[in-house]
């Protein structure tokens, strides 16, 4: 994409865009620059810490602190790996400032391979084999019920810590036919139409982690905490042969072959919703939720991977500088658009 504007209507601006865009040359930091190439894989919201096991988290929950709660604290989404394991024996990254890739080695010599960008608020998946497992094994959990169903949050403070437990998303939802249906995850669910390859997934009142809004996001007395959600968008490359929960933790992929590319994206971005609210879409998705899966589907199918930039200023030929973003894109099944979060820079182009 390219972006140009005269120097006369930059206004206050021009002295200072005048110095960052007097080379012509690709700056030599995004070269340079690695810092997505270690540590957690991030994207704009969900983070994969990557050590013994792969996993998952996602920001914004609250948890104890002993006098009250405190955040944004991590949400445990769950790790990723395969049903057979998901213990993790080598790790190959790679990246730069603006996107991570790791090739991951199972036990067994299975291979994972997962990429996270700043551009996106998701990550994508790709399985080596014919099987994926996600939301695996056993997780903090700062929301339990006692006998009565009433609430007790829990934290990292000594006497109160969060007991582990498996996570697994209580309900999804899978397009069939003209419909999207809801199941429970306890019980049978029929795999996705091979032209509707996705699925949506939330917590519910099964949700172990809440939220606090006031007076500060994350902070407050334990009773402005609520039951909170953070409904994941899965998209796949190809409609897997089958979707499973697995007692011991876990969601089972399978599909008719190996190889495949799996993206998941938090549906309301960095934002949650009540867990009383999503538990009311196990009878039917609200018109609204169906609608934004629709629409993100097709960007979903385009993961955005990584941006190169090049600024350019002639005054003596045009008085014109030029912002050049090279995006470059990550495929997920057939029937994608390409959708990206550009820099604030290119948005004041577009206006000047």
């Amino acid at each position: 994409m390219r972006a140009m504007s005269p120097l006369g209507r930059l206004g206050p601006l021009g002295p200072f865009l005048l110095a960052a865009l007097a080379s012509a040359a690709e700056p030599p930091w995004q070269s340079n620059a690695k810092g997505l190439c270690e540590g957690p894989l991030c994207s704009l919201v969900l983070r994969v810490e990557i050590g013994k096991t792969l996993d998952l988290y996602a920001p914004g929950g609250s948890c104890d602190t002993g006098w009250g709660t405190l955040g944004p604290a991590d949400i445990p989404l769950g790790s990723i790996g395969l049903p057979s394991t998901l213990a993790v024996t080598n790790v190959e990254r790679t990246g730069d400032w603006s996107h991570s890739k790791a090739v991951v080695t199972l036990e067994g010599g299975a291979k994972l391979t997962l990429y996270a960008s700043m551009l996106s608020p998701g990550i994508v998946v790709e399985t080596s084999t014919d099987k994926l497992r996600l939301f695996a094994g056993q997780h903090e959990r700062f929301v339990t019920f006692d006998d009565k169903g009433k609430m007790r949050i829990h934290g990292h403070m000594g006497g109160n810590l969060a007991p582990k437990a498996t996570i697994t998303p209580a309900h999804i939802a899978v397009p069939q036919d003209k419909a999207i249906q809801a199941f429970a995850t306890s019980g049978p669910v029929p795999a996705p139409q091979a032209d509707k390859a996705w699925a949506l997934s939330w917590w519910a009142k099964s949700s172990h982690f809440i939220r606090t809004e006031w007076p500060i996001t994350g902070h407050g007395s334990h009773q402005d905490g609520h039951l909170a959600d953070c409904p994941l968008l899965l998209v796949f490359d190809e409609a897997p042969a089958s979707l499973s929960a697995v007692a011991e933790g876990g969601l089972d992929v399978t599909f008719a072959r190996s190889g495949h590319r799996i993206a998941i994206l938090p549906i309301l971005g960095a934002s949650m919703t009540s867990a009383e609210l999503t538990a009311k879409w196990m009878t039917a998705l609200p018109d609204d939720v169906a609608s934004r899966c629709r629409k993100v589907l097709p960007f979903a199918r385009q993961y955005p991977l990584s941006a190169r930039e090049k600024f350019e200023y002639d005054v003596q030929a045009t008085g014109f500088w030029l912002f050049e973003e090279r995006l470059t894109f990550l495929a997920v099944g057939e029937g994608g658009r390409k959708l990206a979060v550009l820099p604030p820079i290119v948005a004041l182009a577009g206006l000047s």
